[in-house]
C-alpha cells in the first residue's frame, strides 16, 4: 500500500507541475483492471487500508482526480467496496468512482 500511495502522490505532483506550467488544470483518470482478482487477496484489512490511503491523498489533491474506474470487479470485491470502503472515502471521491 505504501508503494501505491507513493505512486499516486508522484502522479499528483507531475499533474500539478503540468498545471502550473500550462495554466490549465490537468486531471488524472485512474483505471483499475480487476479481472483475475482472487478471493485470497481480497481481504477487508487490505481494502480498508487502501481506503485510508486514498482518503488522505483525496483530501490533499481532490481537484486532480477526474474519475476512477474499476473494471470487472468480482462480486465479493463489489460487496466489500460498497459496505466497507465507500463509507470511508470523502464524498467528492465517491462521486468520481465507478465499478463497471
Amino acid at each position: 500500500i505504501a508503494f501505491l500511495t507513493h505512486l499516486k502522490e508522484y502522479t499528483f505532483a507531475v499533474t500539478d507541475a503540468a498545471t502550473r506550467r500550462s495554466g490549465v488544470l490537468h486531471k488524472t483518470l485512474r483505471i483499475n483492471l480487476c479481472a483475475g482478482i482472487s478471493r485470497e487477496i481480497v481481504s477487508p484489512y487490505l481494502w480498508m487500508a487502501t481506503a485510508r490511503a486514498n482518503s488522505g491523498s483525496a483530501t490533499a489533491f481532490p481537484q486532480l482526480l477526474h474519475a476512477e474506474l474499476h473494471a470487472d470487479p468480482p462480486p465479493l470485491l463489489q460487496l466489500l467496496f460498497n459496505r466497507l470502503v465507500k463509507p470511508l472515502l470523502p464524498p467528492k471521491t465517491v462521486e468520481k468512482m465507478a465499478l463497471v
